[in-house]
């Protein structure tokens, strides 16, 4: 009876504590980070310790996130509870902005997991609940048109809960699926520049009046001006989806294994508000050509109310799909190898993507556009990307290993599409690690060190002339602190 008794409030303390997990994840996760791309290297401090190279590992609870056939290596249930901690600090430097510092970005995320094993059963079963990454940043930026620093923040903040079941189809090839459900909010507020060909194409509202049947995308284009600099905020623009992970995992023999990973694409319809700011664009405009402020008696409001205004938005965003090999070698009894290669599908992330407004509430920028909706395409050309971890563990003892590992990633953002908000230039990682083990719990931590790198300059920036001669620069430091308790 006791024994029965101290299981079901193991089991009890178990589930309260997934669930104050998810309260700190979602109340977290306003501090987004990277490791490559918007994924981080791994979860937990094990992936992390070997540079996060796991796909043949994959022998603790985190391996759903990337290998769920790995969960029928666990023997008995397993639950981990990891907190990553760190800071990144990036810098923008361009012809108005010499080296800026953006603001460090602090980050406190906490994962969970649990995986249970019968050991005369083919299948084993789990859930986790982590953050695979994400992005953000904050600046303050001088900005010509308005002659001030204006900020630039974005945050990207995933969350994904994954049920997983592996099964055994032989002695030595396991097979593991895992669904995956996830929950992502964009926040975005910047600067936002529009080309002269994009106005004359979103403007298609007619003038009328002693000006004919000019729009006055036309008439916005007598002056001779190249781009249009408005401010834009995003909202609670949000949204769920759902994708998989699908792995597989072959013991060669007791010293080599092989696996393999994929992990789907995910598509979110963010919803939520988006606010356009052209007040000072359109002053200016004015103080250019005195013809624009004729034009602005024929509106409703002849801007009595200004131009700002508020539209309910969507916006199509992905979550790339991933593929990848890994091998797990041990030629001597105290020393473990692991290698993984992954291609990630970021071009899919941020190609060129769209996104819409719809019921906007002023009536002289209604009428300008001709409608109370637009769209505006977002312009990036991101890249796919190849990602190579080699992962050590050495075992110091029977109760303690020693890891270490570096991981590199091919650059995904072409510097003549980057920008303040999106310095996603993470490229060379070192890690270390330690775990101490016992019989019923299991401690580990790990360090990385994601390496200073800067995008190339370029002098002709292809989606604005603001961020000609443009140079961003990032690096990061993250700790992971893992508790398991094994039953």
């Amino acid at each position: 009876m006791g024994i029965l008794l101290n299981k079901a409030i193991l089991t009890y303390s178990t589930s309260i504590t997934g669930l104050i997990c998810c309260i700190i994840l979602i109340g977290f996760l306003q501090y987004a980070y990277a490791g490559s791309g918007a994924y981080s290297l791994g979860t937990g401090s094990r992936v992390l310790g070997r540079g996060g190279a796991d796909i043949a590992v994959a022998n603790d609870a985190f391996s759903i996130t990337l290998n769920p056939a790995g969960m029928l290596q666990i023997d008995g249930r397993r639950f981990d509870l990891s907190l990553v901690a760190g800071v990144g600090t990036n810098h923008f430097d361009n012809d108005y902005n010499d080296d800026v510092a953006g603001d460090p970005f602090y980050f406190f995320i906490p994962n969970f997991g649990y995986v249970n094993n019968s050991p005369d059963s083919r299948w084993a079963y789990g859930i986790t609940l982590y953050s695979p990454g994400g992005l953000g940043s904050s600046y303050k930026l001088y900005q010509p048109l308005y002659e001030k620093e204006l900020v630039h923040e974005d945050a990207i903040m995933p969350i994904r809960l994954s049920p997983a079941v592996a099964y055994r189809l032989t002695s030595k090839f396991t097979v593991g699926f895992a669904p995956c459900f996830s929950y992502t909010r964009l926040d975005l507020k910047m600067p936002f520049t529009v080309s002269k060909e994009k106005v004359r194409e979103i403007c298609q509202g007619e003038i009328g009046g002693n000006f004919g049947s000019l729009t006055y995308g036309e008439v916005l284009n007598w002056v001779d001006v190249d781009e249009y600099v408005t401010k834009v905020e995003t909202k609670e623009i949000d949204d769920f989806a759902f994708g998989f992970t699908f792995g597989m995992l072959y013991k060669v023999n007791s010293q080599l294994s092989i696996g393999f990973s994929y992990m789907s694409k995910q598509k979110f319809d963010l919803e939520g508000s988006f606010q356009l700011d052209a007040n000072r664009q359109l002053t200016a405009l004015k103080e250019i050509d005195p013809r624009v402020g004729l034009v602005e008696q024929e509106l409703p409001d002849k801007g009595a109310k200004g131009y700002s205004g508020n539209w309910d938005t969507t916006a199509r965003f992905v979550y790339p799909q991933k593929i990848g090999i890994g091998i797990s070698y041990k030629p001597w009894q105290n020393w473990h190898f692991a290698f993984d290669a992954l291609w990630v599908e970021w071009s899919d992330f941020l190609g060129s993507w769209e996104m819409k407004q719809k019921n906007g509430d002023n009536r002289d920028l209604n009428a300008i556009i001709g409608d109370t909706s637009f769209s505006a395409d977002v312009y990036q050309i991101w890249k796919d990307s190849y990602i190579f971890s080699i992962g050590i563990e050495y075992e110091y003892s029977e109760q303690t290993v020693l890891r270490g590992g570096v991981a590199h990633s091919t650059n995904i953002v072409p510097s003549h599409t980057i920008d303040p908000t999106g310095p996603v230039i993470a490229k060379d990682h070192a890690t270390l690690g330690w775990g101490y083990s016992r019989s019923t719990y299991e401690f580990n931590v790990s360090y990385e060190h994601i390496f200073r790198n800067s995008s190339s300059r370029v002098s002709h920036h292809e989606v604005t002339r603001n961020y000609d001669n443009a140079k961003t620069t990032l690096s990061v430091d993250i700790i992971c602190l893992t508790y398991t308790w094994k039953f």
